[in-house]
């Protein structure tokens, strides 16, 4: 009976661990394998036997495993500061390239939008002030003779001339048309300046309207452009804001100057901001072209550092470059006191001329610094 009863526990302890198995994952199984083996007398280590000096094979192997995990990412803490080194050798198989920065300076800019205004409106105002305007000089011509020859008319009936009461009446009917006429010219004129103001301005009406129209007559012929420029709102034209830049949306490279013409009386449907017409060279640009524009700030030019575009990656939604600090090790810095440049960033601190940060390859530096996936990183 003993043995039947042995053999039953063996059995049911058999099934049991037969179940468990099938339910573990591979930890839990070589966990399971190891506890097994300790209760069979095979000692601490892995079946296989161990080291009676007390290094067992699991030991060994736990160490190595260590070593696998912190070789990929090469990363170390460099005075707080995540660091990774590369060999020359790793350095060049991977494409890692690095420049020295220079000193630069650089004006702070306002981003504007811009849209090429089609003119012909304006130009058939124009047309229609000078012919107005003409009508008024014939009027004024017209009554001054009417005018004339009534009063000689006057004059020789007050003398016994012989000068019917017809005649005089025919001629202040005649003088009196002209001087309707003059009026109804006048009027005219008038309206057609107010239009003309009231759609584009006074400066603009003026430059449009007056005798000497070279400015304005450029602008018909295209030989000069107007630009319609739309500042974000809450901004406002910067006193210096005189003369800015214009050129095709995002080519700051192709940027003209513009120059200051005065405020305009409409502003953009959608940006709903300050709005100023700008006068530009028509080269290269078409009635209707959306543009960027540049307005310089007024202020004087800031010292420090251009970091080009492909040096930057991000992390935590800020700008960050890796900067060589000795020939095999390269340290993460975020860019603090940037602005956003035609070819990259402007940096007026924590870089400065003759660092070394590296233009090509950042984003694999960044990847290996996170595969060694350090505890204790606590960036701001």
């Amino acid at each position: 009976m003993k043995v039947l009863r042995a053999m039953f526990i063996v059995v049911a302890a058999l099934a049991a661990i037969r179940m468990a198995v099938e339910f573990l994952p591979e930890e839990g199984i070589a966990s399971l394998g190891e506890r097994l083996q300790a209760a069979m007398g095979y000692g601490g280590g892995r079946m296989g036997g161990g080291s009676e000096a007390g290094e067992s094979d699991g030991d060994a192997g736990g160490r190595d495993d260590d070593e696998d995990e912190a070789a990929p990412g090469r990363a170390i803490r460099v005075e707080g500061a995540i660091g990774v080194r590369l060999s020359a050798d790793e350095q060049r198989e991977t494409g890692i390239r690095v420049e020295a920065l220079v000193a630069s300076q650089h004006v702070t800019e306002i981003p504007a939008a811009g849209v090429v205004l089609d003119v012909q409106p304006l130009v058939a105002l124009r047309s229609e002030f000078n012919r107005l305007h003409a009508e008024v000089e014939a009027a004024w011509s017209a009554t001054g003779a009417s005018r004339q020859m009534l009063e000689r008319l006057r004059l020789l009936r007050r003398e016994d001339a012989n000068v019917t009461a017809r005649q005089l009446m025919e001629a202040e009917a005649v003088a009196t048309a002209d001087r309707n006429r003059l009026s109804a010219a006048e009027l005219r004129l008038r309206d057609v300046r107010g239009e003309a103001i009231q759609r584009w301005g006074v400066a603009l009406s003026a430059m449009a309207l007056a005798e000497e129209t070279e400015p304005f007559d450029r602008i018909a012929r295209h030989e000069d452009l107007l630009v319609l420029v739309t500042l974000r709102p809450g901004e406002t034209l910067p006193v210096a804001g005189g003369t800015v830049y214009v050129g095709p949306t995002g080519q700051r490279e192709r940027a003209r100057p513009a120059e200051l013409i005065a405020p305009a009386t409409e502003t953009d449907a959608v940006v709903q901001g300050e709005t100023y017409y700008f006068r530009t060279a028509a080269e290269h640009l078409r009635i209707g072209m959306r543009l960027d524009v540049w307005i310089p700030a007024g202020a004087q030019p800031r010292r420090g550092v251009e970091v080009p575009g492909s040096a930057v990656i991000w992390h935590a939604d800020r700008p960050w470059v890796y900067v060589r600090t000795g020939a095999d090790l390269f340290v993460r810095k975020m860019l603090t006191g940037h602005e956003e440049t035609r070819d990259g960033w402007f940096v007026g601190e924590g870089l400065g001329a003759g660092d070394e940060i590296v233009v090509a390859g950042a984003q694999m530096l960044y990847s290996e610094e996170f595969r060694a996936r350090i505890p204790d990183e606590d960036e701001k």
